[in-house]
């Protein structure tokens, strides 16, 4: 898993499937880009979950996917290794 300081000027790791968006309670929100979205419903299926999918616009135009899961369900992700975390100081 790759943490980055985004006010150190970090940035994520676009070769990485899944960037974590958010932890809230037991849920973690991840995103991906939506030419990946393929490949990130396939990593889904090959683990056998089934997180809340959907569509974010973005403010500067276009769009990225956003999945909700359990906290369970984040470490089976985290455990595959294509995840850029972001941390803040």
């Amino acid at each position: 898993m790759h943490v980055y300081y985004p006010e150190m000027g970090e940035q994520p790791d676009r070769a990485k499937l899944f960037q974590r968006a958010s932890h809230i309670c037991r849920f973690t929100f991840v995103d991906w880009p939506p030419d990946r979205d393929a490949e990130a419903r396939a990593v889904f299926k090959r683990l056998r979950l089934r997180p809340v999918i959907d569509r974010v616009d973005l403010i500067s135009g276009g769009h990225k996917f956003r999945a909700q899961m359990t906290s369970l369900a984040w470490d089976r992700i985290r455990a595959e290794g294509d995840v850029s975390a972001e941390a803040l100081l």
